[in-house]
């Protein structure tokens, strides 16, 4: 079997991969100021690093990689946990594959969000990043208006699976499930309940035991103009009659709850027929690469 030539050749170079010192995010910032065609790349790093206490820099910088070649910042990205790319700078094309290629091999899965990013960047990275293995993909929002809404029926030759409500007693199994099943750009059930401002709250999580599929209601942060409630809903799920089942669960709760709400909802490309089906528009679209560590 023939082995990458693009890897092979990086693997070569032998550039450090390393994490960003808390001196370097100002010139950090700056140089990803640059790449992204900002007027002034000066002010963009001071506005983001001057608001960040010196105490707490090192915390805030640790979930930065870089590549260096001579002494100097040649690639970069800021990682979320979970594997999302963000705060992309690629100065050198080499040092940024390189830099990719050790991280795919740190991480079961990598998203990298190109939504932000001007044509210009996402045309170098539509080149780049497929010999690597990612694939474009896109996280579509879609609403549906409560009032009125009706779980989606048709005649299935199986019978509804069972759903589980969370209590304090299932917390451990609906946190394992969850992290089975979370993609790439979501955040981890712990961090969520911590960092969603109230928006998330459990018990609104329902699981299909069999899959250990997954769905949850976010509850709105504030009243919206013309509704009185928008609700998120979060899918962990892979299989359609499981999804029917949950969702239309999810619509039964919410009709009841708030009536002249909206429903939103968050889905890959492949679940676009699906969410038609059910009434649900698309509002928009979020394109991003994403890779998975074959096994």
């Amino acid at each position: 079997m023939k082995r990458n030539p693009l890897k092979r050749n990086l693997l070569k170079r032998n550039l450090l991969k390393r994490k960003l010192e808390p001196h370097e995010l100002f010139p950090f910032l700056e140089l990803q100021g640059r790449f992204l065609g900002l007027a002034d790349p000066g002010m963009y790093a001071l506005e983001r690093s001057s608001p960040v206490p010196p105490e707490v820099l090192p915390e805030i910088v640790r979930d930065f990689w870089v590549s260096e070649s001579s002494g100097q910042l040649s690639s970069g990205f800021y990682l979320l946990e979970g594997g999302t790319v963000q705060d992309l700078f690629i100065g050198d094309e080499a040092d940024f594959l390189e830099l990719m290629v050790q991280t795919c091999a740190e991480q079961p899965e990598l998203a990298l969000p190109t939504g932000y990013l001007n044509p210009r960047i996402r045309a170098q990275l539509e080149r780049l990043l497929p010999p690597l293995g990612f694939e474009p993909d896109e996280d579509v929002l879609y609403h549906l208006p409560l009032f009125g809404a009706v779980p989606h029926s048709e005649p299935d030759s199986e019978p509804a699976p069972e759903l589980l409500a969370w209590t304090e007693a299932l917390e451990a199994q609906f946190q394992a499930a969850f992290q089975s099943h979370r993609p790439a750009h979501a955040l981890p059930w712990d961090v969520l309940q911590h960092t969603s401002g109230g928006g998330f709250f459990p018990d609104g999580w329902r699981l299909e035991p069999r899959t250990q599929s997954l769905i949850g209601i976010n509850r709105p942060l504030r009243p919206r103009a013309g509704n009185d409630h928008t609700y998120t809903v979060v899918t962990l799920v892979g299989e359609i009659s499981v999804q029917k089942a949950l969702l239309g669960d999810a619509l039964e709760r919410l009709s009841l709850l708030a009536p002249d709400g909206l429903l939103q909802v968050h889905a890959r490309r492949a679940w676009h027929a699906f969410y038609e089906s059910w009434g649900f528009t698309a509002l928009e679209r979020f394109p991003f690469y994403t890779w998975t560590k074959k096994p």
